[in-house]
């Protein structure tokens, strides 16, 4: 019996060297002729064109969802003030979620509360200036400055200045407050 050695590696690549040569040899080498040169260079540039666009749709969209919900959030604040100053309670009430919490006060505590603030003062005028608004997703982080000139029945005034923290969450497609914390 005579022994051998044998490479199996070199044996494995002979049959790839073969089987490579044998189906992609037969294919006539298409791009070395100047109408297929030319096609695959207008496939890559196309494609660039196609990445590149996406990519600006993306931004685009985030972007403008950002601003669309950041107007959608300046609103709400607007409509919280006009609905202080003009004392209507459900106005206001439709600015909070039910879920709003601040401390331990609930949305039934802040309801009591500004039942009692319309009943109180013969005037209430709210306003304030947004300092930064960052969101993220469906909830927002609002830093503000408010100030309330209150007159009560005596005709006494009251005014507060403070800044407070809004977390403001999407609800139904609404933008609500959920929880405020006064920070001055």
């Amino acid at each position: 019996m005579i022994q051998q050695n044998v490479n199996v590696e070199s044996i494995q690549l002979d049959i790839l060297d073969d089987c490579y040569n044998d189906v992609f040899m037969s294919i006539p080498d298409l791009t070395t002729t100047p109408a297929t040169k030319q096609y695959s260079r207008i496939l890559l540039v196309g494609s660039i064109i196609v990445v590149f666009c996406l990519i600006g749709v993306l931004l685009f969209w985030l972007f403008a969802s950002s601003a669309v919900d950041k107007q959608e959030i300046r609103e709400l604040l607007e409509n919280r003030a006009n609905a202080l100053t003009q004392k209507n309670l459900p106005r206001y009430l439709a600015c909070f979620s039910l879920r709003y919490r601040s401390g331990t006060r609930t949305y039934d505590d802040l309801k009591a509360n500004a039942s009692q603030w319309f009943a109180q003062f013969a005037t209430i005028r709210f306003s304030f200036q947004i300092l930064d608004i960052q969101i993220q997703d469906d909830k927002a982080i609002v830093e503000n400055d408010y100030q309330f000139s209150l007159t009560n029945i005596e005709g006494e005034s009251i005014n507060i200045a403070k800044r407070e923290l809004l977390e403001i969450r999407r609800e139904n497609n609404q933008w609500k407050i959920i929880s405020s914390l006064s920070i001055q």
